[in-house]
């Protein structure tokens, strides 16, 4: 038996017939896509905190009797600068929690997809091993 043997992932598990092998296999599937859905996240927090930098990049560049406008549905309506600043900042901050959470679920979802492959890779490698002790009776 291979002590290199791997389970594939995505597909239909009807042909495996070992139920605790498909469900270790099943088990893999779901953290992936569950990881996935956090990179998704992950990037569009990203992206969002790079608007933001470069918003505040050029806000603070403004005078502070600068003219500054809101959009609010079709409306702009007058900001002070000072407010408007204050709002960048607290959307900086509150995007870098949840880019920091986002990352800290990343790692927990990653370890949990290692540990689900290795124990299917475990239980491969018995199955092999026992058809290999059959087949040599």
């Amino acid at each position: 038996a291979s002590e290199n043997t791997h389970v594939k992932v995505g597909g239909d598990y009807s042909t495996i017939s070992d139920d605790k092998l498909r469900e270790l296999v099943e088990k893999v599937e779901t953290l992936q896509k569950e990881h996935g859905t956090l990179v998704e996240q992950r990037q569009n927090l990203a992206a969002s905190a790079s608007e933001n930098t470069h918003v505040k990049e050029e806000m603070d560049k403004l005078a502070d009797d600068a003219r500054v406008f809101k959009l609010i549905g079709p409306v702009l309506v007058k900001q002070e600068v000072s407010e408007a600043r204050s709002n960048v900042d607290s959307r900086l901050e509150m995007l870098k929690e949840q880019l920091s959470k986002v990352e800290k679920q990343l790692e927990d979802k990653e370890s949990a997809i290692a540990a689900a492959q290795k124990a299917a890779n475990e239980r491969q490698k018995e199955i092999i091993e026992a058809s290999t002790r059959a087949a040599a009776k």
